[in-house]
């Protein structure tokens, strides 16, 4: 790395983003991870994506950027806890519809996640939506 950049990144201008509100950045690929990051491999020049950005919930306790905190946000948000932890859970009754309105859904067939946060934590990566597994609550005795 040339001086001023992070041990930690290999590439700081791996791939570009543009979001609506006008921000633009690049997302930096990290060392030890030889595989190519979404959506490194598609062959259009423009990706876009709908939906609500979460807002940054990494900290660098350091201020060096060895020392990452992701606080958890208050509901609704998958890999926000350890998995068996009850604040895990996403519950349908949550459903709302693009606007924002409150719909009731009597179940669901298929479950669609999303990473909601575009945010870089030094030597962690990026963060992003890890699910370990998905249950049917409805299912399983508690």
């Amino acid at each position: 790395p040339e001086e001023g950049e992070n041990a930690w990144e290999t590439d700081a201008r791996y791939i570009r983003w543009t979001d609506n509100a006008g921000e633009t950045g690049w997302l930096s690929k990290l060392t030890f991870h030889k595989q190519d990051y979404f959506p490194r491999w598609i062959d259009e020049d423009r990706l876009s994506f709908t939906g609500s950005r979460l807002p940054d919930n990494g900290t660098d306790l350091s201020t060096t950027g060895t020392n990452w905190f992701l606080r958890a946000f208050s509901w609704g948000y998958a890999d926000n806890m350890p998995n068996n932890h009850d604040a895990s859970t996403v519950d349908i009754s949550w459903a709302v519809d693009s606007a924002g309105r409150k719909v009731n859904l009597p179940g669901i067939d298929f479950v669609k996640i999303q990473t909601g946060v575009r945010q870089t934590c030094g030597w962690l990566g990026e963060t992003s939506t890890e699910v370990a597994g998905v249950t049917d609550l409805h299912l399983v005795s508690e």
